[in-house]
């Protein structure tokens, strides 16, 4: 961007400033005006032109909507953006006031989401739902398998009546597992 074109801008938005009270002004302006040249200079190295008419309006919208509302809202003794947002940093919220579902709203707004990429790319929502089976039933087959080997491994009717033979020698103190040909003997 040129610094000609830069301080049109600029002094384009001094302008619109013009809509906000003066103490406001005065206390938030060149902070204002900072904020606006950094994310105009963002704006700008990107060559799309529906980007920067997007930026214009935005800018239109929010400066001058802001600076109206802050101005009805002192002339009719409401409270204005500083004193609302003064009043809810210095106090908590009592349990009425918070949203109540908000966690629920959150994953509302991301199923949602979710599903809305799933729709624009339908070659990996396949391969998504087909990795998704593979591993399903691949999971199910491995647990069937495991859990009829650990729940009755030897397909007995009775496994309560299962012995074990050891052998031992209670003077020495020790036992251990007997071999097939000990069994015989």
């Amino acid at each position: 961007m040129s610094p000609r074109r830069e301080r049109f801008w600029l002094g384009a938005y001094r302008l619109l400033l013009r809509a906000w009270p003066a103490e406001l002004r005065r206390e938030f302006g060149e902070d204002m005006l900072l904020l606006f040249r950094d994310r105009l200079r963002e704006t700008w190295t990107v060559r799309r032109p529906l980007t920067r008419c997007r930026f214009t309006w935005r800018t239109l919208r929010d400066v001058i909507g802001a600076g109206l509302r802050e101005r009805w809202e002192k002339a009719f003794g409401t409270t204005t953006l500083r004193e609302e947002a003064a009043r809810r940093r210095n106090r908590r919220i009592p349990p009425e006031e918070r949203p109540r579902d908000a966690w629920f709203d959150t994953l509302r707004l991301d199923i949602r989401f979710g599903l809305r990429m799933l729709r624009r790319n339908p070659l990996f929502t396949a391969v998504a739902i087909l990795c998704f089976g593979i591993g399903i039933g691949a999971n199910a087959t491995i647990f069937s398998f495991l859990f009829g080997l650990m729940a009755n491994p030897l397909q007995l009717e009775e496994p309560r009546t299962l012995i074990s033979c050891e052998l031992c020698s209670i003077t020495q103190g020790w036992t251990t597992s007997a071999t097939y040909p000990d069994f015989l003997n």
